[in-house]
C-alpha cells in the first residue's frame, strides 16, 4: 500500500480505529504506537504528519485501512463514503 501522510489504523486489541501519521507504523505496517492514555497536546501532535510517536508508548498489532493525504480529505468523507469495515459490528 502507498502511504500518504495520515494513516486510519484498526487496533484489533480493543477493536478502536485512529487516525495516526503515517510514519508512525512500522515498516511492515503491522504494528503502531499508540498511548494508552492520551496526553496532554496528544490532539496537536496526532495532526502533525511530521510528529513522532513517544518512544513510552505501548507498540501496538495494527492494521492500515486506509490512508489520506491530509486531515482535509479525511474529515470531508461521509460514514457512507468511508467505510472501512472491521467487522459486522465496526464501520468507520
Amino acid at each position: 500500500m502507498d502511504l500518504k501522510k495520515y494513516a486510519v489504523v484498526f487496533f484489533p486489541i480493543d477493536n478502536s480505529i485512529e487516525v495516526v501519521p503515517s510514519n508512525w507504523l512500522s515498516a511492515d505496517q503491522k504494528k503502531c504506537p499508540f498511548p494508552v492514555i492520551l496526553p496532554k497536546g496528544f490532539k496537536a501532535t496526532q495532526k502533525d504528519f511530521n510528529s513522532t510517536p513517544d518512544r513510552n508508548w505501548p507498540l501496538w498489532d495494527s492494521e492500515v485501512k486506509r490512508t489520506f493525504g491530509n486531515l482535509i480529505a479525511f474529515r470531508q468523507l461521509s460514514p457512507i463514503n468511508c467505510k472501512v469495515c472491521v467487522n459486522d459490528n465496526h464501520s468507520f
